[in-house]
């Protein structure tokens, strides 16, 4: 056995839900339960049809039409060839007369199957469009805790590839399924016209000649659904290792992470080549089923004919419905397969469709209240876990009050919950349990918009977007005036380097972005902040990592918007920026272990001594060189 193939068979075993030898009754009745929920999720999705119903109706118009004209020429065969007048001239006539009414029969057919393509494919983007904005509306709104349980790339191919297919399938393939049933019943009804004897033949042989995809949906569904599984791994693995790129230089990783991916695309060819022999295998039986059963139709055909019960023109139509009822059976089955693919992808789509979160971000609680700004922020008997490590409480029983227009640190080494506690008064997250209120009010019941407005939030990491400068610092705000966020820039003290740029604000930070100081990006983050004039200022290691000159500008913007804001909670690591709050509380294993004023912690909290003298320990060489 190759690696491969061992790769392929290690998926499959961990896609079964328990290693038997045997499936049992409950098994079967589980999986025939799950393809049940498959099919009713792709039945979830047909409204969206509804959403462009003109081009639909005339496009399936257009599919009656190709399928009437195609089954009457059969007709028009048979009248041809056994009406064909033996006088040279009655022929030449007849013949103008019939290439004049087929080519006007081709023009009609031309445009139906043009008008027919057309509006499908408009049927196919409306769907792919409104499936799109749907997914990603009802995920961007569910909040951090369900995204954080979804691999990013995962979403990504939600939102594009699996809406595209779906798009495609309910578009394309649900009509081209009513067509071929259209014609397959038209055509199986004209032969028993023509021939009841050969009609009643095709009806038995036809069928056999689906009956080896009929056999094999059930391993062909569970291949591509292995298939479908190593390429999103694949894709997974690619995002990563360009999210990393810079790691992956600096460590020289490159020819490890090529062989690792190499492998992951050798699995997806691996499964891929499964997959397309089961498929030839199949199709070339189809093919010669199909030739023996026209065959043993012909051989039927020929007697009839010589014995004078059949002529020469019934003979070559029923070829045509023959060769048509084969046609659309192939259709039915490319159709079928294609079916239980669409399933699983719809039944994905769904679950981020109907996806439902204690947060949402698009909805106003029922008992929504406007939020006091005057009056104090309190922590009760907080705790919390990520949903990506819930047996790993980050929280433990927080309690913390903030009184009206207080200013307080929040110390303690990393890994204790500081930047937590911000997220969940954020509604980023929501608490396991306690609660959060702000002016006597649970936060859980102030509109999400509301609260955010109040806020103003500067982030350890800048997250910067790719955009223009003035897109970034009015993304907050994004009704303020270029003066207003030219005034807030100035104040955050980076109107400065901002005109330095190539285009000044409306420098392309995707392009310039990673050419930016640290304390550059801190300071378009703060402008950002400012020019939102919340009431609540959060900051978290707003001046952790940058040089001493970056320093000195971020904290002067600091000291701009501390002034104007009613409450402002920060996170450091600087006991001497601690100092200058109202208040610090120590934090440690995800509780408030102290709180109080920088001299009374020194004297009653071991926590604060030890984060102090650390300080200064540090903080000592810098001096020593200083002098030197």
């Amino acid at each position: 056995m190759t690696n491969d193939e061992s790769l392929v068979r290690s998926i499959e075993e961990r896609q079964r839900p328990a290693p038997v030898r045997r499936i049992s009754e409950a098994a079967r009745t589980q999986e025939a339960s799950d393809q049940r929920g498959s099919y009713q999720s792709l039945k979830r999705l047909f409204p969206y049809l509804s959403k462009c119903r003109g081009a639909l109706a005339l496009g399936l118009l257009a599919m009656a039409t190709v399928a009437i004209l195609t089954i009457s020429f059969g007709q028009v065969i048979k009248w041809v060839i056994d009406n064909i007048p033996k006088d040279a001239a009655e022929a030449l006539r007849f013949s103008n007369y019939v290439a004049a009414i087929t080519l006007a029969v081709i023009v009609i057919y031309f445009l139906s199957t043009f008008a027919r393509m057309y509006c499908m494919r408009l049927v196919a983007i409306k769907v792919t469009e409104e499936l799109r904005k749907d997914v990603f509306k009802n995920v961007i709104a569910m909040g951090a805790s369900y995204i954080d349980r979804h691999s990013s790339g995962s979403i990504q191919t939600r939102i594009i590839a699996d809406t595209s297919s779906l798009g495609e399938f309910l578009a394309k393939q649900i009509p081209v399924f009513v067509k071929s049933s259209m014609m397959l019943t038209a055509a199986l009804i004209a032969c028993f016209f023509v021939n009841v004897e050969l009609a009643t033949v095709v009806l038995i042989g036809v069928p056999l000649t689906v009956l080896p995809f009929i056999l094999a949906s059930r391993p062909l569904r569970k291949l591509a659904s292995v298939w479908q599984a190593t390429i999103a791994d694949a894709g997974r693995s690619a995002g990563e290792i360009f999210r990393r790129i810079k790691a992956v230089h600096v460590f020289d990783q490159h020819t490890n992470e090529s062989r690792r991916f190499s492998g992951k695309v050798g699995l997806v060819a691996q499964c891929d080549r499964r997959v397309n022999r089961l498929m030839l295998f199949l199709n070339a039986l189809a093919e010669s089923l199909s030739l023996a059963c026209i065959t043993v139709l012909f051989w039927f055909a020929f007697r009839d004919v010589f014995a004078g019960r059949m002529t020469l023109g019934e003979l070559i139509s029923f070829g045509f419905y023959v060769q048509a009822i084969l046609i659309a059976s192939r259709n039915l089955v490319d159709i079928g397969s294609s079916f239980h693919v669409a399933a699983g992808v719809a039944s994905r789509v769904v679950d981020y469709l109907d996806a439902k979160s204690s947060v949402r971000l698009d909805t106003v609680p029922a008992t929504a209240t406007r939020i006091d700004l005057s009056g104090s922020i309190e922590f009760r008997d907080v705790h919390f876990a990520y949903a990506s490590r819930p047996d790993t409480p980050v929280l433990k029983g927080v309690n913390l009050t903030v009184p009206p227009g207080g200013k307080i640190a929040l110390v303690g080494i990393s890994g204790s919950g500081k930047s937590t506690l911000l997220e969940l008064l954020m509604r980023i997250y929501e608490p396991d349990k306690g609660s959060i209120v702000v002016g006597g009010a649970d936060v859980r019941n102030i509109p999400v918009s509301e609260l955010c407005a109040a806020i103003g939030y500067v982030p350890q990491e800048d997250f910067l977007l790719s955009g223009s400068v003035i897109e970034n610092i009015r993304y907050g705000n994004p009704e303020a005036s270029l003066d207003d966020a030219v005034y807030a820039a100035r104040r955050a003290h980076a109107h400065g380097f901002i005109e330095q740029l190539p285009n000044g604000y409306q420098t392309d930070l995707g392009e310039v972005g990673s050419r930016l100081s640290g304390g550059q990006r801190r300071r378009i983050s703060l402008a950002r902040a400012m020019l939102r004039k919340p009431r609540i200022l959060l900051l978290d290691e707003a001046t952790t990592a940058l040089d001493q000159e970056s320093e000195r500008e971020v904290r002067a913007a600091l000291d701009q918007v501390s002034a104007n804001a009613t409450t402002v909670i920060k996170i450091t690591h600087s006991i001497r920026d601690a100092m200058t709050s109202d208040t610090i509380a120590v934090m440690d294993e995800g509780r408030i272990v102290a709180q109080g004023t920088h001299a009374g912690l020194l004297a009653s909290s071991p926590v604060y001594r030890r984060l102090a003298a650390e300080e200064e320990e540090t903080s000592r060489p810098k001096a020593a060189a200083v002098v030197a």
